[in-house]
This record gives structure tokens, sequence and C-alpha cells, in this order.
């Protein structure tokens, strides 16, 4: 009778044991941040440049206008960074999608951030556009050497990763209780 309680507490111990281990430590190795190989450039800054960190800004928290100008200004980057990627410039091409990153990473706070329930709109915009990048971006990436190609396919997740966010609050399951339907 003995032997079988203590198996009982044995089993129940592995078993929360697994548990805690599947909740808690695979986690924290699945987000292991990737390593950069060594024969590849270093990775480029993510900046917003003054002039456009000041005309986002004007546009204070108008979500919509805020939203078309920055989509402008990332199209404004990737034909830069199109441009010198065909004259062989794949520093200055990589510069400009580090700012074109920047600007996606700035749009989505502010749309995150502001999310009330009227900017749907905008996020479906800034899907939309995203969506559209994808194959700029690997077509910038082929024609780059894998040593500058690399990070453009770290700036390509970073756009999926994106577009996977600014997803989510349109299609929210929450429900919020109006003065009709309180209990």
């Amino acid at each position: 009778m003995r032997r079988i309680k203590s198996q009982k507490y044995l089993s129940r111990f592995l078993y929360l044991t697994l548990l805690f281990f599947a909740l808690f430590a695979l986690p924290t190795f699945a987000q292991v941040e990737e390593e950069i190989p060594s024969d590849v450039v270093p990775p480029p800054i993510k900046i917003i440049s003054k002039d456009e960190k000041t005309s986002l800004e004007s546009q204070g928290s108008n979500i919509k206008k805020r939203t078309k100008l920055s989509l402008e200004l990332m199209d404004l980057r990737i034909e830069k960074a199109e441009k010198s990627n065909l004259a062989n410039d794949f520093t200055q091409s990589l510069e400009q999608l580090a700012g074109f990153n920047a600007i996606l990473d700035n749009t989505l706070s502010f749309l995150l951030k502001t999310d009330s329930g009227r900017s749907d709109r905008s996020f479906i915009n800034f899907e939309i556009y995203l969506r559209k990048q994808i194959p700029r971006l690997e077509t910038i990436r082929r024609e780059m050497p894998h040593k500058y190609g690399f990070h453009v396919g770290r700036i390509m997740r970073a756009v999926r990763e994106a577009r996977a966010k600014a997803v989510e609050p349109i299609f929210d399951d929450t429900v919020i209780p109006t003065a009709k339907n309180k209990p």
C-alpha cells in the first residue's frame, strides 16, 4: 500500500516537473537570438532620420494621416534601397532598409498604442502595404551577396512579424459590453 502511494507521488512529481519545464524553460530556449555568421557584414543601425521623425510627429494623433505618411516614407526608403542595390552599393542599400525597418517599428508601435477601434482601416492599409513589400525585399536580397543579403532576410522576418501583429487587433474576439447589453 505504501509503495502504491509513493508511486503516485513520484508520478505526480514527474508530471509537474515536466509541466514546469514545458511552460517556463522551453520558451526561454526558443527566444535565443539568431547568431550572425562570421562572414556577414555587421548589421545596419535602425534609425529614423530627423526629418522623417519631425514629419511623423507633425501629424499628431491623426491615425489616418500618420499611417499614410509612414507608408510613403517606407516606400521612399525601399525605392532608394532598390536603386542602391542596382548600383552595387550594398552598404547604402542596407542602410536604407534599416531605416525602412525603423519606420516600420515606429508605425506599428504607434498604431498599437493608439488602437481605439477607429484605427482598423489603418491596420488594414498597413498590413496590405507590408504584404506587397515582401517580393520587393526578396528581389533585393537575391541580387545581393550573402554577406549583405543575410540582414535583408532578417528584415523580411520583421515585416512578417509586423504583419501578424497588425492583423491581431482587427480580428480580436473580445466583446466590450455596451450600455444596452450590460447584465
